[in-house]
């Protein structure tokens, strides 16, 4: 399997929200959002979710 690219961790203050990454490529792939779980059921809006604890998001990708 051919890796993706990484995006860079983000300090975000306590009610913000993130600036989401650019940039992030896999190749034969389509990126489709991100998610607070690895299977892309929750996905993420940056123009609105408030960050209100440590988290970690997940690419979801479908294939081209």
């Amino acid at each position: 399997m051919q890796p993706a690219s990484s995006a860079a961790s983000q300090s975000v203050l306590y009610g913000d929200t993130a600036e989401e990454p650019e940039d992030v490529v896999r190749v034969g792939y389509t990126l489709e959002g991100w998610s607070l779980t690895p299977d892309g059921e929750q996905l993420w809006d940056f123009s609105s979710d408030a960050v209100e604890e440590d988290l970690t998001l997940y690419a979801v990708w479908e294939a081209q």
